[in-house]
């Protein structure tokens, strides 16, 4: 499975929990603080994940943006919180953290100083992982993190936003693509195990 949204067309269709988020010149735009979106047409394993985030921060606490991958629930949150089951690599104001989250608690696996403020100008985020349970994270080309767990080995992924900071803040997202091996939950006849999804 593979796809790419640059965000020329309105495809808002494609996610969950759009809400108010926009369109607009060739960027999702997100202007409320701790949202979260979901591309809830795959279920996938061994992916490679990646998105560009623009933040401009207004007045207020900082809360980083950042992606989710292997989601168990294709109706459940991409933020950082001790909820659902899933992972999600998230900014802070000077770095990222690799973070497992379960029904009950909020684990961080990993953390590091970006080379970069998370806060000023854009960065790429990327993902990648495979069948040994192997995590991979990409700070604007550069391996930064790097982590074992088979804790969830497939599922849904994301994007989530808590930059906007009140008033004057958001997060624009652009150049999401992701590929992987997709995970059917029952039988299917062989000619819909190859599936290509593009937009742009």
């Amino acid at each position: 499975f593979w796809f790419r949204d640059e965000f020329r067309e309105d495809s808002r269709g494609r996610y969950w929990n759009v809400g108010s988020a926009t369109i607009t010149g060739g960027k999702y735009k997100i202007i409320t603080n701790w949202y979260h979106n979901q591309f809830r047409q795959a279920d996938l394993k061994n992916i490679d994940l990646s998105a560009t985030f623009t933040p401009t921060l207004g007045t207020g606490t900082y809360y980083g943006y950042g992606l989710a991958f292997n989601i168990q629930d294709s109706h459940t949150t991409a933020l950082p919180a001790a909820t659902g089951k899933r992972y999600v690599v998230h900014t802070s104001s000077t770095g990222l953290s690799l973070v497992l989250c379960t029904p009950t608690a909020k684990t961080t696996l990993a953390s590091i100083v970006a080379p970069t403020p998370p806060t000023t100008g854009t960065h790429t985020i990327r993902v990648t992982t495979n069948d040994s349970g192997e995590i991979v994270v990409y700070y604007d080309g550069e391996v930064v993190i790097t982590h074992t767990d088979l804790t969830y080995t497939h599922g849904y992924v994301g994007f989530a936003c808590g930059s906007t900071d009140g008033t004057g803040g958001y997060l624009e997202v652009d150049n999401l693509q992701f590929s992987g091996t997709r995970v059917y939950q029952k039988p299917i006849h062989r000619g819909a195990m190859l599936e290509t999804y593009h937009d742009g």
